[in-house]
């Protein structure tokens, strides 16, 4: 009965987004801050284990794992906009433990005739933070509490999949997933604790037809979802301003369907292109900086995707893919329809060498288009291009160590761009908007130990 255990630390030093035309006039270094007090440290571990066996005729993977994960951030986005005295510097403090349990089981059966594979599988996961908090700082020294909140948060899930062969150019899978959360905050905002519960059900639907010249095409449909922040899912004010707010949708629902194809036409090639769309309830975000959930428009996105997977040779592998996103809010507004920050076009290629020896060793480039800043789209962000370089070596059956070079070229990229209000001392006010970028980490090493037992 197979079974393996991985540990994996992360240690960094978290830097917050600078706003582009001081780093443009050299001001400040493009890794610089305003205020050198700015800045922070995190720390993430985690431990999990799998385990696999033959039980009741089927075949059963599952993994349970536990994450200890801590974030203290200094951070001052707008500058002298609503302090000009001390300045908007802010902290956000995350310690928080997560616990999980998932798998799944799965059997190959025979109904009236019909082969087909039927699955069942589980997810369950809890969140604990204490605290999770946003203070008013200067120079790192607290000047007042915006909201600080111990949270626990749990969600339980079930899936149940089959997937059936009809004849043999037709098969079709048909799966239902259930969902429920369970959300309970302490706040230091007495009209802010809470708890609440919510659920959902999530259907799919895929039908395949094919292969024919060894080409398939495929019909996928299902509902997805996205959850809210704890905190603003029972939040019934305003933290700051204690005026009253409405509490977030707890559970939004997501539709999407996909159409396309898969083919192994071309010798040694595996190409696959699909058009789809997905709409979205609400687009709602929790604002980490205000401690406030700022509600949504909903949202339909169409795009396209393009993916190939060429081996020449038995040693070496070439992929590329390629997509492009159209995002829009579904509903009217004279502010305008784009969606700020959505990418349109993106592409990934890479090139692997395996099979020589106990080495592999692997490229990979990513493209990132321009993306929208502003809902009227007359403001936009550069692209970026960046490289990732990885090699493995396997010491033995059980041991692997693997080493990874992380902006390769030292690419002078963007992580994010955002078009926001800020001041700087003698501006207006009423502040500037103006482009604020969180920049790419430089050329950056790891290198890591998988052992399985």
């Amino acid at each position: 009965m197979p079974h393996r255990i991985k540990f994996e630390a992360q240690l960094c030093a978290p830097r917050e987004q600078v706003l582009e035309i001081v780093t443009n006039d050299g001001l400040i270094g493009r890794f610089g801050s305003l205020d050198a007090s700015d800045g922070g440290t995190s720390h993430r571990y985690s431990l999990s284990a799998d385990y696999e066996a033959s039980i009741g005729g089927g075949h059963l993977l599952t993994t349970a794992y536990g994450i200890a994960y801590y974030l203290n951030l200094y951070s001052n986005f707008t500058f002298y906009l609503n302090d000009p005295v001390n300045g908007d510097q802010f902290n956000q403090l995350d310690n928080r433990k997560v616990y999980g349990w998932n798998g799944n089981w799965s059997r190959a059966d025979t109904l009236f005739g019909y082969r087909m594979q039927n699955s069942a599988g589980w997810d369950i996961r809890q969140d604990r933070i204490t605290p999770i908090g946003i203070y008013d700082t200067v120079r790192r020294e607290r000047l007042d509490t915006v909201r600080e909140d111990n949270v626990r948060q749990t969600s339980y899930s079930i899936w149940l999949e089959n997937q059936t062969q009809w004849n043999d150019w037709f098969r079709s899978i048909v799966g239902l997933r259930a969902e429920n959360y369970h959300f309970n905050v302490e706040s230091n905002v007495p009209q802010n604790l809470g708890s609440k519960t919510a659920g959902i059900g999530l259907p799919k639907l895929s039908l395949v037809l094919g292969p024919w010249q060894k080409t398939e095409f495929f019909l996928n449909a299902g509902q997805g979802f996205h959850s809210n922040d704890a905190r603003g899912v029972v939040a019934t004010v305003d933290p700051k301003t204690l005026e009253p707010i409405d509490s977030a949708t707890p559970l939004v629902r997501a539709k999407g369907a996909e159409l396309g194809m898969r083919t192994e036409f071309i010798p040694n090639l595996q190409s696959s292109l699909a058009f789809w769309y997905l709409t979205l309830g609400s687009e709602l975000v929790f604002s980490g900086d205000a401690g406030t959930t700022e509600p949504g428009r909903p949202s339909k996105r169409v795009g396209v995707e393009w993916s190939n997977h060429y081996v020449p040779m038995p040693w070496l592998l070439l992929d590329l893919d390629l997509a492009w996103t159209r995002a829009r809010f579904s509903d009217y507004d004279p502010v305008g329809d784009h969606i700020p920050e959505a990418l349109a076009a993106t592409a990934q290629a890479g090139i692997t060498i395996q099979n020589l020896g106990p080495w592999t060793a692997s490229i990979f480039g990513r493209y990132f288009g321009p993306r929208d800043l502003i809902e009227d789209g007359s403001v936009k962000s550069n692209s970026s291009t960046v490289f990732n370089l990885q090699a493995t070596y396997q010491v033995n059956a059980k041991t692997r160590i693997r080493f990874d070079v992380f902006n390769l070229f030292n690419a002078n990229a963007n992580d994010i761009t955002y078009y926001y209000t800020s001041r700087l001392p003698g501006e207006p006010a009423e502040g500037v908007n103006d482009l604020h970028s969180h920049p790419m980490e430089t050329r950056t090493f790891r290198l890591g130990l998988l052992y399985n037992f």
